[in-house]
Parts: C-alpha cells; structure tokens; sequence
C-alpha cells in the first residue's frame, strides 16, 4: 500500500484508533510545550505526526500530519548538544 493511501486510511481513522497506531506503528521523536499543551512529534509512514496532548484537560485534543520536515524547526530549541 502506497504512502499516500496509508495516510488517507490514517485520515479517516477516528481518535483513539489514530492514537493506537501512532503508539504501535509511530516512532517517538521529540516533545514540546506549547499553550498549555504538549505536543509529541513521531515519525509515520515518512511522515511527522504532532500528537496535541492538553496538559490541564488530561487528554488529546488532536492529530496532526506534517509532510514537510519544516515542522522539525519547532523541535530545534529543546535539543540539548553535549560536546
């Protein structure tokens, strides 16, 4: 199955089944807080996925698919280098 196609598929899932295969088939990147949430990058299917988690609301809110790896600037800030 196609990229593209695995994505629709992924699209059409509802939330807690998107949050399943994330868990199963994602690989877990980075995480970032941002407006009272955090938000956990992964890698799907070659693509970035931002799970949206609200911190005082105690679940997810939403799940995003980014294509492009301009989504990685937002990561930059919390890498810690150790030379």
């Amino acid at each position: 199955m196609s990229i593209m196609r695995r994505l629709v598929n992924f699209d059409t899932l509802d939330l807690n089944k998107k949050v399943d295969y994330i868990w199963n088939k994602g690989e877990f990147l980075k995480e970032r807080k941002h407006q009272g949430y955090r938000v956990l990058l992964f890698t799907l299917d070659k693509n970035f996925v931002e799970l949206w988690y609200h911190l005082e609301e105690n679940k997810i809110d939403d799940i995003r698919i980014e294509k492009s790896s301009e989504i990685l600037a937002l990561y930059v800030d919390d890498i810690e280098l150790h030379f």
